[in-house]
């Protein structure tokens, strides 16, 4: 009865510290104390340029006369690795033309006629074809595709255009996408065509009724089928499994690899 006004709140925090400490490393953290991990299942295409991932959500939760640890499954939706384009297609395809903006925003992107990474912002207004802008070196006012065409120089369109000099001589196949605009403080629109959506991304934006619907199919496992699942890769994955060298060790603190079993 001593404990009974007790507060735990503060130990469960930072024990709950203590766990995320080995999965936030190795894995993807998505949300509260939920990890992914691109080696733990293979992703299942949900359509549109997205993909379902299984992983495992933990938290320590006050039990009586002891501390607990909670492991259960959890699925969430991620980027389909590849180009841009091609998923903004597929996702406007999915969503009846809808909901295109929602896709790129905050997708990681590597351009394929630089090299270099950046955040997609939002989605412009105008296309390659539509989008023009003033560009000295190729005579005065000139399209973001007929830019792109050009042998002498190809590069980064800005309201203020960087120019790189290169032997490039792209050719546009989707000149009616809109652009993407990849900036910070100023805006800097790129053809989506030349982004490749980096791996290993989460989908933060609002999924479609027919992506909720495949991921309740790929989510819903028999009971025995999720344990399994709990007690192999899962203690694996989250750093659970004795022997495995992670913080837990530092503070003496080890999980058991069996289930608890309550009487009923």
């Amino acid at each position: 009865t001593q404990y009974r006004n007790f507060d735990w709140s503060p130990i469960v925090a930072a024990l709950n510290m203590v766990l995320s400490a080995y999965p936030s490393h190795s894995g993807i953290n998505v949300g509260k104390n939920r990890f992914f991990f691109p080696s733990a299942m293979t992703p299942a295409p949900i359509g549109g340029g997205l993909e379902a991932w299984k992983g495992f959500y933990s938290s320590v939760r006050p039990a009586f006369k002891q501390l607990m640890v909670n492991v259960n499954v959890c699925t969430t939706a991620f980027y389909q690795e590849g180009s841009l384009a091609d998923g903004m297609n597929a996702f406007q395809q999915a969503s009846f033309g809808a909901r295109m903006a929602a896709f790129v925003k905050g997708v990681r992107v590597r351009t394929t006629h630089l090299g270099y990474k950046k955040t997609v912002k939002q989605l412009a207004s105008t296309t390659a074809r539509t989008s023009r802008f003033k560009c000295d070196e190729f005579g005065g006012e000139i399209s973001v595709e007929d830019y792109f065409r050009k042998s002498e120089f190809a590069g980064l369109y800005a309201i203020r255009p960087l120019i790189y000099p290169s032997g490039y001589n792209i050719t546009l196949r989707q000149p009616n996408l809109p652009l993407v605009d990849v900036g910070g403080k100023k805006q800097n629109l790129l053809p989506p065509e030349l982004c490749y959506i980096l791996p290993h991304q989460p989908f933060r934006g609002k999924l479609l009724d027919e992506h909720t619907a495949q991921m309740i199919l790929h989510a819903a496992k028999p009971p025995n089928v999720n344990a399994a699942s709990i007690t192999t890769s899962g203690l694996r994955e989250l750093g659970f499994q004795p022997g495995v060298s992670t913080p837990l060790n530092a503070f003496g603190i080890s999980i058991g690899n069996e289930m608890a079993v309550v009487p009923g």
